[in-house]
């Protein structure tokens, strides 16, 4: 079985001399960015725990930051590898606020094995993973699903990034001809509804956008060399960005890049979960934390006006009850 290594990033938004640089850019740059984006909830613990109890398997941890060290983690450990903006990313686009730009660079982590699995940090595993959940014969799994183009796409920041995404994809590749060398990857019973979306869309030339799942992704390390040279352009643009911004490309471009290539293994992807955490979601959320059948969750801080204080108790309660015990990964 190959290695497979799990990436973290992380922000400490507590840090003083960070938030003191950020204000510096944020006024260089005339942007103010909202405070939840980098808000600390104190789940981090669970996440290394869900890793431990649910991925046993895992080579390393590759936990990433602009080289702040959370206080309960045991560095001495030996699947835990501490890694620093500056170990991977070129100086001229540090310091960076930008989780776009530290993840144009991930596949260049000194050490990283081929094959790896990039977690954000409010991602956690909720029932046991195996590695073929994530690579089969060193592909990763996923499964090349193609949605419409929504609205939402032109107005939402977010939306506009994935837009980047898909159109850097389609100036390099021609839907009709990477659909007929691997056409057996596209259309495939076990997709489902997904068949029927690239049954669809497959009249038109371009490549529209494709069904996103929030979770932990499983990638390749190749992938970061192929589109770094291919887009390298795009990636520089993305990368000097001090702060998210709409024309910047994310993760996503290194998931098209290998659906689209055919360097996947194709899979159904399920027992997935992304949930805001809001006032509304919260009893929902809980029920989750029970149900068998989910495998990841994500857990979205999308809400600033939030009663954070009242929300956090009942998610560290919910995650105390989980994950009780302390993993190898704490002192």
């Amino acid at each position: 079985m190959e290695q497979i290594d799990i990436i973290i990033t992380w922000v400490d938004n507590s840090d003083e001399k960070w938030r003191k640089e950020k204000q510096i850019w944020e006024h260089k740059t005339g942007r103010k960015e909202a405070n939840n984006r980098y808000r600390e909830w104190g789940f981090l613990p669970y996440l290394f725990r869900s890793i431990e109890k649910y991925a046993g398997w895992v080579n390393k941890v590759y936990f990433v930051t602009c080289g702040h060290i959370p206080d309960f983690l045991n560095t001495n450990y030996t699947k835990l590898q501490l890694i620093s903006h500056e170990d991977f990313i070129p100086a001229q686009y540090l310091p960076t606020f930008n989780s776009n730009t530290i993840e144009m660079w991930l596949g260049f982590i000194p050490g990283l094995s081929e094959t790896f699995v990039y977690m954000n940090d409010d991602m956690y595993f909720m029932s046991p993973m195996k590695p073929d959940d994530f690579f089969v014969d060193g592909l990763p799994v996923d499964s090349p699903i193609e949605t419409a183009l929504m609205y939402d796409n032109y107005v939402d920041p977010f939306g506009k990034i994935r837009l980047n995404d898909i159109s850097a994809i389609n100036s390099c590749y021609n839907k009709r001809k990477v659909i007929k060398k691997n056409w057996r990857k596209w259309y495939r019973l076990s997709y489902r509804r997904g068949l029927l979306n690239n049954l669809c869309l497959l009249p038109f030339h371009q490549f529209s956008d494709f069904k996103l799942w929030h979770n932990p992704q499983a990638y390749q390390k190749e992938t970061w060399k192929q589109v770094h040279q291919a887009l390298s352009h795009e990636v520089h643009i993305t990368s000097n960005t001090k702060f998210r911004t709409e024309t910047d490309m994310c993760q996503y471009v290194f998931r098209y890049w290998q659906l689209v290539t055919g360097n996947f293994y194709p899979k159904y992807r399920r027992g997935g979960y992304e949930k805001g955490i809001t006032e509304k979601q919260i009893e929902e959320i809980k029920k989750i934390f029970h149900d068998r059948s989910c495998k990841m969750i994500c857990l979205n801080d999308i809400d600033e006006e939030c009663d954070f204080g009242e929300l956090q108790i009942k998610l560290l309660s919910e995650f105390e009850k989980k994950f009780p015990e302390k993993s190898a990964f704490e002192k």
